[in-house]
């Protein structure tokens, strides 16, 4: 949500401090860990956080009126399925078209509740509740 409130002011470059957290040396409380990989030995067996699917793929839904207003920054240009939870499982409600910037927006009729996520290719955004 962050991302898209800066997007809105304006904002046009984000950067991260700390890619990957940094060595526990001495000890983990006198160390960053605010990047968005847990390090591991080497750079290569560092793991991914669930920040980086937010960093990487930030999807967002302002409801007014009933309307969710749909934002997000897809992996790359193309479509992109919004889905919502239905019981167990998710389904497709609607599509937006991620533009040469990777910027999609679009606007849902939506209840309260309703949990939506975005979806491009095998990359899923993390999962984003409507009030």
């Amino acid at each position: 949500a962050s991302l898209y409130v800066m997007w809105k002011q304006g904002v046009d470059t984000v950067t991260w401090f700390n890619m990957r957290d940094d060595a526990p040396k001495p000890s983990y409380d006198t160390t960053y860990q605010s990047g968005v990989y847990f390090r591991g030995d080497t750079v290569a067996q560092d793991t991914p956080k669930p920040s980086f699917t937010a960093f990487r793929f930030p999807f967002t839904a302002y409801r007014t009126k009933g309307v969710a207003r749909l934002w997000g920054l897809a992996p790359a240009r193309g479509k992109v399925l919004i889905q919502a939870r239905r019981g167990s499982s998710w389904r497709t409600v609607t599509t937006a078209t991620a533009a040469s910037n990777r910027l999609f927006q679009g606007k849902l009729r939506v209840g309260r509740g309703t949990r939506l996520r975005a979806v491009q290719g095998q990359d899923v955004s993390r999962t984003w509740l409507v009030f």
